[in-house]
């Protein structure tokens, strides 16, 4: 074909270079797929399929296709994700943003309470830290709150008595097997604490 030739209706378009990439990503996405949870950052880095694309979000953030960034290493934005080689699945990640080195995220099985376990963390909440006040309720069968100011957060269950909501993870806390409070972090926020009331 001439150089700058148009290309015919109906003929197949050239092939893209990062589509590709992504489609190889997407077909090997298995041993990636799940929840990882750092206990020194109270964060979680969730690894999903979207349309066969391979899909990393932090907390609950909407998210973003990860790239192929080198033998079991993966990129988006400025973050890297290296995994173990060859385990199936990957037990753990390790995080990068820029050059700060964020450590491991071990994987957690991830939970599923349904809505009948859900109305076990309905209720009223209160930061002593914040001075405010936090109503988590049951709607549709999802969690969800609408704290002052922040507009309404849908609570995704990331492991057991944890969920992520939009950048926030929220660790429930337990006494006498009854929930009694639970600790929200986000970036640099962290384990700010609400009691049930």
């Amino acid at each position: 074909a001439r150089h700058g030739a148009r290309r015919r209706p109906g003929s197949p378009r050239p092939a893209d270079p990062a589509a590709a990439q992504q489609r190889v990503l997407g077909s090997a996405a298995a041993r990636y797929l799940g929840s990882y949870y750092s206990p020194r950052h109270e964060s979680v880095v969730t690894m999903a399929l979207r349309s066969d694309t391979l899909v990393a979000s932090v907390n609950g953030g909407s998210g973003a296709a990860v790239r192929n960034a080198g033998p079991s290493r993966l990129a988006f934005g400025n973050l890297t994700l290296l995994f173990p080689e060859d385990a199936q699945p990957a037990p753990q990640l390790r995080l990068t943003v820029g050059e700060d080195d964020r450590g491991a995220y071990d994987r957690v099985a991830m939970a599923e309470p349904g809505s009948a376990g859900l109305a076990a963390y309905a209720g009223t909440y209160y930061s002593p830290e914040l001075a405010t006040t936090w109503t988590l309720a049951v709607e549709g069968g999802t969690l969800v709150s609408k704290p002052r100011g922040l507009g309404e957060l849908t609570f995704a269950p990331a492991f057991s008595d944890a969920f992520t909501a939009r950048g926030y993870l929220i660790r429930f806390t337990r006494s006498g097997g009854r929930i009694d409070g639970f600790d929200v972090s986000a970036g640099r926020m962290l384990r700010i604490r609400f009691d049930r009331r």
